[in-house]
């Protein structure tokens, strides 16, 4: 499955090259930290001082989850595939930015519980809606294999192949849940820390929904490697999204993660292949203690934090005109002499 996968970073002499040139650039320019930090990785992802982002595309997975017929996503009344029509007729936050910034909207389809037939949509489904966590491991092996090589296919196969820079959203309900138990689950983190303080989740219901989780969380018996945990708990959006990335990664683009789950799955690559943290930028998330562990444990901040639960790739559409001032900045700045500070 990803026996062929090679994810690596620039030679370290190279690295240190472009590094150096780079903070001759920066040295009489007070940019902001996260313009600094994403301008490097593009360089370095590139291995180029002057680094350029062409054609963006925005892949937005969707899928249902067997744990959302638990009622535990409370704040939810709609199927994933209710959420997905707006995104389809093209009035949604994320179409509307995306179109300001000419940045391509891809949709797949990777899991709904009902067929919606729009030639918008890339049907990458692999079943109606994965199995309810709460009794059963969500994914199986074989179904997880076809969701991390459709992801890569999309990735390999796409109509733009000249696109170095590919967003990744995710949009389904209970996609939040999975994350925190994958992320209690492979790091021992106590549940009340990762969901309380989170805009995902209602504060009024944390008792209850703590009471639910718990059991569920000591029932998985021995931990496992990373694919196998996401069997327990993720979507087949997520698994398929991890594939994009993973291949994106590969293939040497710059890869654009949005809120929790898009950190998540980002946090997830770097544990398959610790390098490939190198090659993503976390678009925004929360002051929430999951988003910031998340940031931490890829070692970045967010280019912008947002008061709300964003992992569509709204957030990757809004702020992608700052990844490109970083861009910008780099090509178009002289580099002053290190040693005579002129």
């Amino acid at each position: 499955m990803l026996e062929d996968l090679i994810i690596s970073v620039s030679h370290p002499s190279r690295t240190a090259e472009i590094q150096q040139i780079i903070q001759a650039k920066l040295m009489h320019c007070d940019l902001p930290t996260q313009l600094r930090d994403a301008g490097t990785k593009i360089a370095l992802v590139q291995d180029r001082d002057k680094p350029f982002l062409t054609q963006p595309i925005i892949y937005t997975f969707f899928g249902d989850h067997g744990i959302a017929e638990s009622g535990l996503c409370k704040r939810y009344s709609v199927t994933s595939t209710e959420v997905m029509r707006p995104y389809v007729s093209g009035n949604n936050a994320l179409n509307i930015f995306s179109r300001q910034n000419r940045i391509e909207l891809r949709l797949v389809d990777c899991g709904l519980g009902l067929d919606l037939s729009d030639p918008k949509i890339i049907q990458r489904k692999i079943a109606k809606g994965t199995r309810n966590f709460a009794h059963d491991q969500a994914i199986s092996s074989l179904q997880m294999e076809r969701c991390v090589k459709s992801g890569r296919d999309l990735i390999r196969t796409r109509r733009n192949k000249v696109s170095n820079a590919v967003g990744i959203g995710i949009q389904s309900v209970a996609s939040e849940l999975s994350c925190i138990m994958l992320m209690a689950r492979l790091r021992s983190l106590p549940l009340e820390t990762l969901v309380q303080q989170h805009p995902a989740f209602s504060q009024t219901d944390l008792t209850w929904l703590l009471k639910k989780l718990r059991p569920i969380l000591n029932s998985c018996g021995p931990l496992k490697d990373p694919l196998s945990e996401m069997q327990n708990f993720a979507g087949f959006e997520m698994a398929t999204a991890l594939g994009a990335i993973l291949q994106a990664c590969h293939q040497r683009c710059v890869v654009l993660v949005d809120g929790l789950v898009g950190s998540c799955l980002a946090w997830l690559t770097s544990l398959l292949f610790p390098g490939a943290a190198s090659s993503i930028i976390i678009a925004q998330n929360t002051q929430s203690f999951a988003d910031m562990y998340l940031a931490k444990e890829l070692g970045t901040e967010p280019l912008t934090r947002f008061d709300t639960a964003v992992y569509d790739g709204s957030g990757i559409a809004l702020n992608f005109p700052m990844v490109q001032a970083a861009c910008s900045f780099l090509n178009e700045s002289p580099a002053y002499s290190l040693q005579s500070g002129t």
